[in-house]
Parts: C-alpha cells; sequence; structure tokens
C-alpha cells in the first residue's frame, strides 16, 4: 500500500540531512532531558490546573520538519486502523519492519496527538518509539542505517 496523500520532499533536501542529524542527536540523548511537565494537580485556591509539556528544542524542530518533510499527513485513520493495530506503537521489532505508509501514519498520530493532550510526544519518547520510528523512516528514505 502505497502513500495515497501527498508525497514526501525530496530525500535529498537539506531539511532531510538535517532530520537525519537530529535523529542521531535524539538518539544519545537521554529521554527525561528531553521533556519537562509544568502545571497539572490542584492549587491551593482549589482550581486544577492542566499540565502543560514542554519539550526539548531537538525535539520541536523535529516536530517541525515532519511536517515541512510531508511526513505528518492527512491519513483515512478508520481504513488505516481496520489494516494494522495502533498498538505497533509499542512493539518495536514490529517498528523495524514497518512499511513507509504505516511508519508515516504512527509518526502523524504521534504529531497530531499532541494537539489533543500534552504528553503524546513525551511518552512516545519514554516508550522508544518516537525514535524507532524516525530511524525507521530514516532506512526507508536513505535505503540502509547509516549508522552501522
Amino acid at each position: 500500500m502505497g502513500l495515497a496523500m501527498k508525497d514526501l520532499a525530496n530525500s535529498s533536501s537539506e531539511q532531510w540531512q538535517e532530520l537525519w542529524l537530529l535523529v542521531t542527536q535524539l538518539d544519545l540523548m537521554n529521554p527525561a532531558d528531553m521533556v519537562e511537565t509544568h502545571g497539572g494537580g490542584r492549587r491551593t485556591d482549589g482550581i486544577i490546573e492542566i499540565p502543560l509539556t514542554s519539550y526539548h528544542p531537538t525535539i520541536s524542530r523535529i516536530e517541525e520538519l515532519l511536517y515541512d518533510l510531508n511526513v505528518v499527513q492527512d491519513v483515512n485513520w478508520t481504513h488505516w486502523m481496520t489494516q494494522i493495530s495502533p498498538d505497533l506503537i509499542f512493539d518495536a521489532q514490529r517498528i523495524r519492519i514497518s512499511s513507509l505508509y504505516d511508519t508515516v501514519c504512527l509518526l502523524t498520530g504521534i504529531i497530531r496527538s499532541e494537539r489533543f493532550g500534552s504528553g503524546a510526544i513525551a511518552a512516545s519518547l519514554s516508550n522508544g518509539g518516537f525514535s524507532a520510528l524516525l530511524n525507521r523512516l530514516r532506512i526507508l528514505i536513505i535505503g540502509s542505517d547509516p549508522l552501522k
């Protein structure tokens, strides 16, 4: 199944090169150093604060590049979810063999989920799914893992 939406940006662009550099940096970082959560809980005056998650600039730039490179796409979730379980995100072995379409769908899901509930990217950073998907994307776009 190919990408039915818009094509990914030219794989030799400077933006792809920047993304791969950031993915390498991400792999070397401690997940705890990439995320900061503020708020949440109840204040002394009884008001409940909604937690807000902020990310290391590396994560923010990766997110921007995923939009710029057309990795974040319009996905027909109903069709896609009948073909594959979204639980794939928690299965690093299956991520390593996922198709380009599934990789794009999962990355899109993570990025878009952040808009609906702060912390979606943080959860995928802590379980290793975000990094695994970015590395799988690199292999699918470049054709091999440049780190091996």
